[in-house]
């Protein structure tokens, strides 16, 4: 059974960019759903889980853009 210590290793290590800008600013996977909704766009809460997680890798760039605009950074801030 991995230690508590290794657990905290292998979540940091597969923690997204994406993952990393919301912890640091305080907001949820819900926050980010609102800025999306507020910039008029329309992305499921289901497609903002699977690309925060890193279950989803493959998005069209326009959806990339919609994340990247709704949190003022780059794309490259957010794509790994």
């Amino acid at each position: 059974m991995a230690s508590e210590f290794s657990k905290n290793i292998i979540y940091k290590h597969t923690m997204t960019k994406i993952n990393k800008i919301l912890i640091e600013r305080g907001l949820t996977q819900t926050d980010l759903f609102n800025l999306i909704q507020l910039s008029g766009k329309n992305i499921g809460k289901d497609r903002i889980s699977r690309f925060v997680s890193g279950r989803q890798t493959n998005m069209h760039i326009d959806t990339i853009k919609v994340f990247a605009n709704s949190l003022g950074v780059t794309i490259d801030e957010i794509v790994d």
